[in-house]
């Protein structure tokens, strides 16, 4: 089984696990908003991706990304829910010429705890060396100071204009304010 079909049946799972309950209803504490923790309203960040690259054939490519994020998030009984716009620059590793790439995508997830969230994400990105795709995953979030959160994501991409797909691990600083 490829890696990134077992995380996304993982990620699934989970979420089928808890058959619609919320946090609450799990015993999980909700975020207390303007207490120690506050998820809601916007952030910005910046982050290092790592992106694997299959082509016709199955050609490999690896690719390195430093990205800028802005987003916004509002809690609801113990969910997650938020919308994050990117900008990313990239320097190939196999040679081809490097690029810009700019997305946004949605998110939904859990409050596992009041500083912690799992959440699942889908959206979409334009590079402008090459075209469109889709991206889809999911992620865990820390809030490690107030304010501040730390936050690891895995996405599957398909281009929508070539047959290209790719396994994405991003990992990045954000600032709520």
């Amino acid at each position: 089984m490829r890696f990134s079909t077992f995380l996304l049946l993982a990620a699934c799972g989970a979420a089928a696990c808890t058959g619609g309950a919320t946090a609450q209803e799990l015993g999980v504490p909700e975020a207390v908003s303007g207490g120690t923790v506050d998820w809601n309203g916007f952030y910005a960040g910046l982050g290092a991706e790592f992106k694997d690259v299959t082509g016709p054939g199955g050609g490999k490519d690896q690719i390195v990304y430093g990205t800028l994020y802005a987003g916004a998030n509002f809690t609801e009984r113990g969910w997650l829910f938020g919308a994050e716009a990117f900008g990313s620059t990239y320097r190939d590793l196999g040679g081809f010429p490097s690029s810009i790439e700019i997305g946004a995508e949605a998110r939904v997830g859990l409050l596992v705890s009041e500083a912690m969230a799992l959440y699942l994400s889908a959206g979409a990105a334009y590079d402008f060396q090459y075209a469109w795709s889709a991206i889809a995953g999911g992620g865990v979030e820390a809030m490690i100071a107030p304010g501040i959160s730390i936050d690891v994501e895995y996405q599957h991409g398909w281009d929508l204009d070539a047959p290209y797909t790719s396994n994405q691990l991003l990992s990045s600083a954000l600032f709520h304010f």
